[in-house]
């Protein structure tokens, strides 16, 4: 059994080269004025905070929800398997914006967990690891 690490977000893929979540991802958007209000945009970054698994592209709407949840230490961790006949995708979600970012697993891949940082709530994604 092939153990792939996945820290900070990060995704191995089948032929060695690791894939991130990206940190930051830029967005693009455009407001639209009120009358009466004038339109600003913040320049708050967009940062990493949450991943999910779809089976296929996230433009099917297939999000699939974690087999289990449990805990270590003062982590918690969100248990998925996969089945044959299902096409997971990693889908990283960035704060303030409804933008993702996603990226196929490897073929093969069985299980995918996620470990939430408790020092931010269960909010913020620590670690990522999934087997072959």
């Amino acid at each position: 059994m092939k153990i792939l690490i996945l820290i900070a977000a990060g995704l191995a893929d089948g032929a060695g080269g690791v894939v991130n979540c990206p940190p930051l991802v830029e967005i693009e958007q455009k407001v639209v004025a009120v009358e009466g209000w004038s339109a600003h945009e913040a320049q708050t970054p967009h940062r990493f905070y949450f991943a999910q698994f779809s089976d296929g592209p996230p433009s099917r709407q297939a999000t699939l929800m974690y087999d289990r949840e449990s805990r270590s230490g003062k982590h918690k961790l969100l248990h998925y398997r996969f089945t044959a006949a299902q096409e997971p995708w990693l889908v990283c979600s960035y704060t303030g914006t409804n933008a993702i970012l996603a990226r196929r697993l490897a073929p093969g891949t069985r299980a995918c967990s996620v470990t939430l940082d408790h020092a931010r709530n269960f909010e913020t994604v620590k670690r990522i690891s999934c087997e072959e």
